[in-house]
């Protein structure tokens, strides 16, 4: 199993999303999945924090 994404990286994608930057762009501004930022994105609305499960 691989290692979760770091702390900020999952903040700078939630602030180019804020910022409103689609998923795609900040998939190859930061070179991640965009499924990483939907996820990310509803983690954040239901528990107030990124951080990995």
């Amino acid at each position: 199993m691989t290692a979760p994404y770091s702390m900020d990286l999952r903040e700078r994608a939630l602030a180019r999303k804020a910022a409103g930057e689609t998923h795609r762009q900040i998939e190859a501004a930061l070179r991640i999945s965009p499924s990483c930022v939907s996820k990310w994105t509803c983690r954040e609305r239901g528990t107030g924090s990124v951080a990995p499960a």
